[in-house]
C-alpha cells in the first residue's frame, strides 16, 4: 500500500546516484535526489529560486555570447556581455548607456568560439581572464561607463613543464636588451607573442662544482645553485675572494616574445639576465 514520507529537512541538497542507497548516513535522511529551480536554505527550507527578466538581444543574434558575473559590493553588481569582440555591461536590470544614450561597449579580443574557454577571478575592481590562446589579460573597471582591457604583464612565470624533447634547442644572441632566439626546429607560432620564454642551461658538466678544500687558481669558475662564480684570488675556501661575472650570473633567464619572424625564430626582450648560449627547455 502507498504511504507518505515526512521529510521536515532538505539541508543535505542534491546526492548523487553513487549515494542512492546509503541509508546508514545521516545526510540521506535530509537529501535530495532532484531539487531543480529551488534553492536549499541552509537551515533545511527550499524556495523557488529567482525568475530570469530579457534585458536585450545580444548584439550578434546568430553568434554566441557568454554573460560573466562581477560584484564589487552589494549595491555595484553586473552583468557583462561577452560576444564576438565586445563587451557590454548590464547593470540594474538594463545595458549601461554612454552619455550619447547609446549602449555602452568595450573591444575585447576574444572570438565568439573562444569565449567559453575563458576562466577568470576578481579582485576589488579587477576581473583577470586567462585563455589557452590568448596572453592573460586584466579587465579594469573604473566607472559604470568605463572599463579598461590590459595584458598582465609578469617576470618570473608561471612557466610550463621543463622540455622534456632535449634534442630541440634554441639559442640567445644576447644576454640583456633586444634578443634573437633562434630554434634547431619550428617551435615558434603567432600565439606566442606576449608571453614568456624561459630558458635553463642543460648542460653544465664543463663548470666545476664549488667545493670545500679543493684549491683555486685566479679566474677559475665555479658553479653553485644557480649562480656561477669567479675567483678574485687563489687558494682554498676561506681564503679566497669570490665575485659573480656579469656574463654568469645564473643558469636560468627568461624573454618576452615580441614578435615571430618565422617557426624557428622570434625577436624577444630580456626580463631577466640570460647566460651565454642558452638554451630552450620551458615556456608560458
Amino acid at each position: 500500500m502507498a504511504f507518505s514520507w515526512i521529510q521536515p529537512s532538505f539541508a543535505g541538497g542534491e546526492i548523487g546516484p553513487s549515494l542512492y542507497g546509503r541509508i546508514d548516513m545521516s545526510k540521506y535522511q535530509v537529501a535530495l535526489r532532484k531539487c531543480d529551480n529551488f534553492i536549499v536554505r541552509q537551515y533545511g527550507g527550499v524556495e523557488n529560486r529567482p525568475g530570469t527578466r530579457f534585458v536585450g538581444p545580444a548584439k550578434y543574434p546568430d553568434r554566441k555570447c557568454r554573460l560573466i558575473p562581477f560584484q564589487f559590493s552589494t549595491v555595484q553588481t553586473y552583468a557583462l556581455e561577452f560576444g564576438h569582440n565586445y563587451m557590454r555591461v548590464i547593470k540594474d536590470g538594463a545595458y549601461v548607456l554612454t552619455t550619447s544614450n547609446v549602449i555602452y561597449e568595450l573591444a575585447m579580443p576574444y572570438a565568439d568560439t573562444d569565449l567559453f574557454r575563458i576562466k577568470f577571478t576578481q579582485s576589488a575592481d579587477v576581473l583577470t581572464l586567462v585563455h589557452p590562446a590568448y596572453p592573460p589579460k586584466e579587465l579594469r573597471r573604473y566607472a559604470h561607463d568605463n572599463w579598461q582591457i590590459v595584458d598582465v604583464t609578469t617576470k618570473n612565470g608561471p612557466f610550463e613543464d621543463i622540455n622534456v624533447d632535449e634534442t630541440v634547442k634554441v639559442y640567445a644572441s644576447a644576454s640583456t636588451g633586444t634578443i634573437t632566439l633562434t630554434a634547431s626546429s619550428a617551435i615558434f607560432g603567432a600565439e606566442q607573442v606576449g608571453k614568456l620564454f624561459y630558458l635553463e642551461q642543460p648542460a653544465v658538466d664543463s663548470v666545476p662544482v664549488w667545493e670545500t678544500s679543493k684549491t683555486t687558481a685566479i679566474n677559475d669558475v665555479r658553479r653553485a645553485d644557480s649562480n656561477y662564480y669567479r675567483a678574485n684570488t687563489s687558494g682554498k675556501t676561506g681564503t679566497l675572494r669570490l665575485r659573480i661575472p656579469r656574463e654568469c650570473r645564473g643558469m636560468a633567464g627568461a624573454v618576452r616574445v615580441q614578435m615571430i619572424p618565422g617557426s624557428s625564430g622570434s625577436t624577444c626582450t630580456a626580463v631577466s639576465a640570460l647566460q651565454k648560449s642558452q638554451q630552450w627547455l620551458a615556456m608560458a
